[in-house]
């Protein structure tokens, strides 16, 4: 089984380093901003959502990026897109059917391609089409976390999308408060799934924790119609209930995994150049390594 969709024709901020999938809620308690961490718990995301939902109810505290522009990318998409996407984000934490245009997805691309990038913990920056000369250094390069993405045009069109906004605003709750955008390159490798693992924390099944509250725009910039090509991998319905067992750790094993869920109930979401999806990323999830091309992801993360 897989999700599949073809293509069809400011207070904006990026964090620098990804947040970082821990393993135990102790080490997160001693991290800047310890008490976003508590967003692990569905509880306290409620309760996010309620508190910010009575402080928005005043104008002045609105968004500084409000109001969204008027007119939405996704023109294809009919009126009942917003409602079906609720009830896919609240029933398994993900609703496809966006689809970029396709000049939008070429412009992404071209950006990414002119733009440096770097791997964390890896001091000098590089361009995509440098990546073999830096492997050859005998560095390890899995991925390419593109520089400043909030100058592309394109991304900051879709940031302030009335269409993306509404479901967001829907879901959460509440207008979010902080938007930051995440270009990344996934670099192919030939390395066994587990040693990949230890340098590369999203290919080992997790949940985000990026706030007391958030989800998450994604949309393949190059084509992943594969599991190969780099497919994110979800399991449905796990954003509603986790064991407590796994509520202490945000990374785990695929043995955990199947002993919990089982990994028959993984899912690959595969679809072209263009293809997009929103999900709520505190289900469990995680990232196939994509063995032959460089994928390409754009994240657009609320909270």
């Amino acid at each position: 089984m897989s999700i599949r969709l073809n293509h069809q024709p400011q207070q904006f901020l990026r964090l620098r380093h990804r947040p970082k999938y821990s393993h135990t809620l102790l080490t997160d308690l001693l991290k800047e901003n310890p008490f976003e961490r508590l967003g692990r718990f569905k509880w306290v995301r409620h309760l996010y959502s309620d508190w910010q939902a009575l402080k928005q109810r005043n104008a002045h505290k609105l968004p500084k990026y409000w109001p969204p522009h008027t007119k939405t990318v996704f023109v294809e998409l009919g009126a009942d897109f917003i409602n079906r996407a609720i009830a896919g984000l609240q029933h398994n934490a993900i609703t496809p059917g966006l689809s970029l245009p396709r000049t939008t997805t070429t412009a992404i691309l071209n950006y990414a391609r002119s733009s440096l990038c770097y791997e964390p913990g890896r001091s000098t920056p590089f361009r995509i089409d440098e990546v073999k000369q830096v492997q050859l250094q005998n560095t390890k390069v899995f991925r390419g976390l593109v520089e400043h993405p909030e100058h592309c045009p394109e991304i900051q069109c879709l940031v302030r999308d009335p269409l993306l906004l509404t479901v967001v605003q829907r879901y959460l709750r509440y207008w979010p408060t902080q938007i930051t955008t995440h270009l990344t390159w996934s670099i192919p490798t030939t390395l066994p799934l587990a040693e990949v693992q230890k340098f590369y924390p999203p290919t080992r099944y997790h949940y985000d924790i990026a706030g007391f509250n958030f989800m998450t725009a994604y949309f393949y910039i190059t084509p992943v119609t594969r599991i190969m090509d780099g497919a994110h991998i979800m399991i449905p319905g796990t954003h509603r209930h986790k064991p407590f067992a796994l509520m202490f750790s945000g990374s785990h094993s695929e043995q955990t995994i199947e002993r919990y869920f089982g990994l028959s109930k993984a899912v690959p979401i595969l679809g072209d150049a263009g293809f997009g999806f929103i999900q709520d990323p505190s289900c469990i999830h995680r990232l196939h390594p994509p063995a032959l091309q460089n994928r390409l992801l754009l994240q657009i993360r609320y909270s």
